[in-house]
């Protein structure tokens, strides 16, 4: 189940006009139109990639504002030798 209110956002401002560029890095829109509708739900599929390689993982978002290009990484804490808080489900961003 998505939980869409917990989004992953970027916002930039152009230093030269003013203009505030919004965008939420989902490439996943509510299927209710009435839900955030003010949010920008237009990430285009093409310019997301999931990377994992345990404990990390990554996101990254080629051009989702022209010119801008951005990497999210989290790490599933691990500690050896201790599996039930391993298992927890925490992470770092």
């Amino acid at each position: 189940r998505i939980i869409h209110i917990n989004q992953f956002s970027i916002r930039i401002k152009n230093c030269l006009t003013g203009e505030i560029i919004s965008k939420v890095l989902s490439i996943i829109p509510p299927d209710d139109s009435n839900y955030c509708n003010s949010w920008n739900w237009t990430m285009n599929s093409d310019c997301a990639t999931y990377y994992a390689l345990f404990p990390r993982a990554w996101h990254t978002y080629t051009s989702p504002i022209p010119g801008v290009n951005v990497t999210i990484r989290q790490v599933s804490p691990f500690i050896p030798n201790n599996y039930s808080d391993s298992s927890l489900p925490t992470c770092l961003f």
